[in-house]
């Protein structure tokens, strides 16, 4: 069982789960994690594509093994963007991002994974294509779109790890 996980109409849809970084990934050396947003569906689809999110095999519930649990067709546009999640997992304790939620002070991002306690210590890098809300994000162009963000894990392993957030740009030909 899930511990601690959002109510269901306030979790984030993954639709890919991979493992790695992408190779263009490009994270400060105190952060954890990143958020890059795609925020129009012509964006998203080259996100898609270049993560080769088609390439995995389908997938079904909880999203702690690679594949493919969804596609951008699930994706309503008008009210969601599509999302890249670069971030860590421990080697016996597989996680995702869970939530997503948009404040005055900024945004806040929950993983959850399947075991509480026990977990090894080490950073398996692995990343997310997900749908989120467009009303729990900054918007683009506004001096809160690139920034940090406060990471969450469910349970409370950890706290206030530094996220970047920012818009996803297709990597240099």
């Amino acid at each position: 069982m899930t511990q601690g996980l959002p109510e269901p109409d306030r979790a984030v849809p993954t639709l890919a789960k991979l493992e790695g970084h992408a190779p263009e990934l490009r994270l400060p050396a105190d952060a954890f994690a990143a958020l890059e947003i795609a925020y129009d569906e012509s964006t998203a689809l080259q996100l898609w594509v270049l993560s080769r999110a088609d390439d995995l095999p389908a997938a079904d519930g909880d999203p702690d093994e690679p594949g493919r649990y969804g596609s951008l067709a699930d994706v309503d546009f008008d009210s969601h963007v599509v999302a890249l999640w670069s971030s860590g997992q421990s080697g016996t304790c597989p996680s995702w991002l869970a939530s997503v939620e948009g404040d005055p002070d900024g945004v806040t991002l929950r993983e959850a994974d399947l075991v509480s306690g026990g977990c090894t210590e080490d950073y398996v890098p692995y990343r997310s294509v997900v749908a989120v809300p467009r009303d729990r994000l900054p918007e683009v162009g506004s001096a809160d779109a690139t920034g940090d963000a406060r990471l969450l894990a469910y349970p409370a392993q950890h706290d206030d790890l530094r996220v970047v957030l920012r818009p996803w740009t297709p990597p240099a030909a």
